[in-house]
């Protein structure tokens, strides 16, 4: 503590150490320090930070849904001499086993580091755990109803399964009934699908009737045009014809007149 207080600020400086640890460990091994996290403490109704919930390595590992190597290497980094802020520390427990019970080594820092606790418009990670848990508490409850997700919020809440690893262990601190929440959104899942099909299906008919009705009106379009020009043609003969039969009508006629004509001159 007095380490703390001589570089400043306690709740600063705990924040920017463990910020610091977590640089060293890299971007890889963040959900597991996230997921770790989240499951050594809780809020309670004020928001605060409980006290640490010890839980046993595999447990953890159950519940984080991380690789053991994984999750082995953040605890071995976080309980290093140079910070101790898990337990048990390297320097009385080297390797941890399957009995290793882990803890948090203070409870301050679940307080003061700002990414668990979170900063301004920033939930942090505890924050983040309860409405996970809440929301998990709610497809529970619509499971046990025998009830389906609304169309419109089926893609959204798959997405959100699906961003973190979702585990049996994990679902327990919420209420259990892990598989049933899974077949919860995979029959959702299905008739959201369903209902896209029988839409698509829909209107695939209704464009396929309209490009029927569209043939059909073309052939009867085309068919009229073909009738009209025949009439107009068969007119046109006819009008042809008559005006041949009056040339004809005139020269004979003319010629009839023109032998009259000779014959009394004769």
């Amino acid at each position: 503590m007095v380490h703390y207080r001589n570089i400043g600020e306690f709740s600063d400086a705990l924040s920017r150490h463990a910020d610091e640890i977590l640089k060293d460990l890299g971007p890889k091994p963040l959900l597991a320090v996230t997921q770790m996290f989240s499951a050594l403490s809780e809020l309670d109704k004020e928001g605060r930070a409980h006290p640490p919930r010890a839980a046993g390595f595999p447990q953890l590992v159950a519940e984080t849904g991380i690789e053991e190597a994984a999750v082995r290497q953040v605890l071995d980094r976080f309980r290093a001499d140079d910070c101790s802020f898990l337990t048990p520390p390297r320097f009385e427990v080297k390797e941890i086993g399957a009995t290793t019970r882990i803890d948090v080594g203070h409870e301050a820092l679940l307080r003061r580091w700002e990414k668990v606790s979170g900063h301004g418009a920033e939930l942090g990670w505890l924050r983040a755990e309860q409405q996970a848990g809440e929301r998990y508490r709610g497809l529970l409850a619509m499971a046990d109803d025998g009830a389906t997700l609304p169309a419109h919020l089926v893609d959204e809440r798959l997405a959100w399964w699906k961003a973190r690893p979702r585990t049996a262990a994990w679902a327990e601190r919420y209420g259990g009934g892990f598989d049933r929440v899974e077949k919860l959104l995979q029959v959702s899942q299905w008739r959201q699908r369903a209902k896209r099909w029988t839409f698509a299906a829909a209107f695939v008919g209704v464009v396929a009737t309209a490009a029927v009705m569209f043939w059909l009106w073309q052939s009867a379009e085309h068919a009229q045009t073909e009738a009209d020009s025949n009439r107009k043609k068969r007119a046109q003969r006819a009008q042809c014809d008559q005006e041949c039969r009056r040339s004809i009508a005139g020269f004979f006629q003319r010629w009839r007149n023109d032998g009259k004509i000779h014959r009394a001159i004769s």
